[in-house]
């Protein structure tokens, strides 16, 4: 929780303390990592993927306050390739974009190429970001821990880049099938926010001659 102002963090600790004898009964551990100040998008990004690689857990995943699963066996499904395939370093599904404003739900559309291949390649996300947003991704930790620790102090990190180095790490799997939606409203940092989102772009070169380096 980035210090935000809606109470997320009060209803979560409420769940947890309601559903403690389920917690213990898994044997689950939850940590709070919330932040005592707001840090912003890019920086609370950049903090949650790097308690992901500090983490002794073998799998990890996002999952964006504007985003939600739509399926419950989410976990299982991307679980299912990391498991057959150790060459497997993230897995990922189609997304189902929600347009708030009109009440509408489209599954966002892929090209033929992207379509019909298993895998996404560099070159494939290079060109888009076929691999989607963090909430639609799953990620092996031993692979997101062979990034270079260094791209994390770039000015901006998002999905789009962390996927392509990913990429690099090993095979890409993409599940053909809309698992979970990405919330389009006014308020949204990529939507809403079109100024700010213009300044900060302008990184975009500082990280491509970053990936030239590497």
């Amino acid at each position: 929780d980035d210090a935000s102002t809606d109470g997320t963090r009060k209803i979560i600790q409420e769940k947890l303390k309601n559903g403690v004898i389920l917690l213990n009964r898994n044997k689950w551990r939850v940590t709070d990592c919330s932040n005592s100040e707001n840090m912003g998008m890019p920086e609370n990004t950049k903090r949650i993927l790097r308690i992901l690689r500090e983490s002794n857990a073998e799998y990890g995943c996002i999952l964006e306050g504007d985003d939600y699963w739509i399926s419950p066996f989410w976990l299982k499904k991307h679980l299912k390739y990391m498991e057959e395939d150790p060459q497997i370093s993230m897995a990922n599904n189609y997304l189902l974009f929600y347009y708030q404003k009109e009440n509408i739900y489209a599954v966002r559309g892929y090209p033929p190429e992207i379509q019909e291949a298993q895998y996404i390649t560099g070159s494939m996300q290079a060109a888009d970001n076929w691999t989607g947003n963090f909430s639609s991704n799953f990620y092996r930790i031993s692979s997101l821990q062979r990034i270079p620790s260094d791209f994390l102090d770039q000015p901006y990190v998002d999905d789009w880049f962390i996927n392509l180095l990913l990429t690099q790490q090993g095979k890409v799997v993409q599940i053909k099938e809309p698992l979970s939606v990405y919330r389009i409203h006014a308020e949204s940092v990529w939507n809403g926010k079109k100024k700010v989102v213009k300044c900060e772009e302008n990184t975009i070169s500082q990280r491509i001659r970053y990936m030239h380096e590497h």
